[in-house]
């Protein structure tokens, strides 16, 4: 990646001349926990910046939903909805902030887990006015699930179910019931990413 970024950027090109015809033993900056540190604090540096938007706008939505990664982890991202006001503009603004490890699977330990990761960054749970999760039972819970759980600290933040999530579900269904639904479906989605792919090839041109 920064071989190729340095085909643009005459500054990073100079510096990998540098190292190159250099000492055997210098300061590159290329090595890969030097790599991942600089990656690290850009993170942290946008994070502050979008969690910095929220205090100013005050009242926002959490959105977190999680899913498996390759190394089978569970990864929740984290993700605000809020107002921005900028000048004479005024428009919503739906920002992630990150990716979550979790080790946990009941809705005690998923809420304290989302309650701690706002808290780290200084949101306050208390100015949120709205959560959407999953239609998973111990994330839509009426009676213990994390929105349940989250509500009774705030009543006024108040639970959307994911309708991407109900239309995956929805679908699903339909393609169980009947193998024309399945094979119609199937045909759509082709049709989608190839439309996808031949659309991000003519804004490449």
């Amino acid at each position: 990646m920064v071989h190729l970024l340095a085909k643009y950027d005459p500054v990073l090109r100079e510096h990998l001349v540098k190292v190159k015809l250099g000492k055997k033993i210098a300061t590159s900056y290329l090595s890969p926990e030097i790599q991942n540190e600089f990656v690290s604090i850009l993170a942290e540096q946008v994070r502050k910046k979008i969690t910095n938007q929220v205090k100013e706008s005050k009242y926002f939505c959490i959105i977190f939903d999680s899913t498996p990664d390759v190394s089978h982890k569970d990864q929740m991202s984290e993700v605000v909805r809020y107002v921005k006001m900028d000048e004479n503009e005024v428009k919503v603004e739906e920002s992630f902030l990150c990716f979550i490890e979790t080790k946990g699977k009941s809705a005690e330990e998923i809420s304290g887990l989302i309650l701690t990761e706002l808290e780290n960054g200084g949101i306050q749970i208390g100015d949120c006015r709205g959560q959407a999760f999953d239609n998973a039972a111990v994330m839509a819970g009426n009676r213990s699930g994390v929105q349940k759980r989250i509500s009774e600290i705030n009543p006024k933040a108040l639970f959307e179910p994911c309708t991407n999530h109900s239309l995956n579900l929805a679908c699903v269904h339909a393609a169980s019931v009947s193998s024309l639904c399945y094979i119609f479906l199937a045909h759509w989605t082709v049709i989608l990413v190839l439309f996808c792919i031949y659309t991000s090839l003519g804004r490449l041109d």
